[in-house]
């Protein structure tokens, strides 16, 4: 498996799980026909449906959250899910392979913020300096199983698969909204689970 094409392998029929979530498989559907995660244009999203349904005969299940429980009790085979559950399957079968898709990684992010007027803004920019020192931040990262991004902790990081290789990220698109367009990617999603 290089990439998210891979997952249309008639060989992986009835044996892939994917995370139910439409802007994310939608997405890396997207992502095989050359288009952006973010795509708004109707007929190119029709075009994405017709090659999403396609995929259905592959796919084991859709679950958004314990998708790890059928990697991990051999139900299947390939699996397209967050880091965290990710990690989940590696702790439980390390010869399983992560894959950095070659058509370019999806990605969000999670954050922390300290609003204009806060009353103990100095603290709050005290308590964000001591999560990332490089050892602190690898023990948190090393404990939730979500990539860091803080190059200060790589080095301090028990898991190594909680870091993207270098080159990786290099093409990488972050998923945004998506607008009106959302209603489009809701109504392909219900399509696609109801064939």
């Amino acid at each position: 498996i290089k990439g998210y094409e891979d997952l249309w392998n008639p060989a992986f029929a009835d044996s892939v799980v994917v995370m139910d979530d439409a802007r994310n498989v939608i997405g890396i559907t997207l992502k095989t026909m050359g288009k952006s995660f973010n795509e708004t244009d109707p007929a190119v999203l029709e075009e994405a449906k017709a090659k999403l349904l396609t995929l259905k005969p592959n796919i084991r299940a859709l679950d958004y959250s314990t998708p790890y429980n059928l990697m991990i009790g051999g139900e299947t085979a390939v699996g397209y899910m967050f880091t965290s559950q990710v990690i989940t399957v590696l702790n439980e079968k390390p010869d399983f392979k992560v894959v950095y898709p070659e058509e370019g990684l999806g990605f969000g992010i999670d954050n922390i913020f300290v609003p204009e007027k806060a009353p103990h803004a100095d603290n709050a920019f005290q308590f964000l300096n001591f999560i990332l020192d490089g050892k602190r931040s690898a023990h948190i990262t090393d404990q939730i199983f979500y990539i860091s991004c803080n190059k200060a902790a790589a080095e301090h990081l028990q898991n190594q698969a909680l870091t993207i290789p270098d080159g990786a990220a290099d093409s990488a698109e972050f998923i945004q909204d998506v607008g009106d367009a959302a209603q489009i990617y809701n109504d392909i999603w219900t399509e696609f689970k109801q064939s």
